[in-house]
């Protein structure tokens, strides 16, 4: 299993500008930053595996904000059955554009695209 998470990791790492990630697993997020491929924080990357490695197990989902100069590329994942899947950019898109409580459409943010991950 560290393999795929590995894996996932490094694809990640290749996104080009600043990542901002949002794991979350049983109920708690974990949130942590990649700025230009520097992410060296071993305390980082420890928790970040080990929380990755826990969602593959029991389930999660996980967000990739990469932000580029001019816009942000949003990138959904669900995690479990010791596996990651991308959720399609379309369904991403409507996960986020709508407020979960009441079920209104939010406000469409500019210069934001859903992505496919790889």
């Amino acid at each position: 299993m560290i393999n795929k998470v590995n894996d996932l990791l490094n694809k990640i790492k290749e996104l080009p500008g600043h990542k901002i990630i949002t794991l979350t697993v049983e109920d708690s997020d974990f949130i942590c930053e990649m700025k230009n491929e520097n992410f060296t924080d071993n305390s980082v990357i420890a928790s970040f595996v080990a929380k990755l490695v826990r969602g593959l197990v029991v389930g999660g989902g996980m967000t990739v904000i990469q932000v580029l100069d001019s816009k942000k590329l949003i990138y959904g994942f669900v995690l479990g059955e010791d596996k990651w899947f991308s959720i399609p950019a379309e369904d991403m898109q409507k996960i986020r554009d709508i407020n979960h409580e009441t079920g209104e459409p939010l406000p469409v943010e500019p210069d934001v695209d859903f992505c496919d991950f790889y």
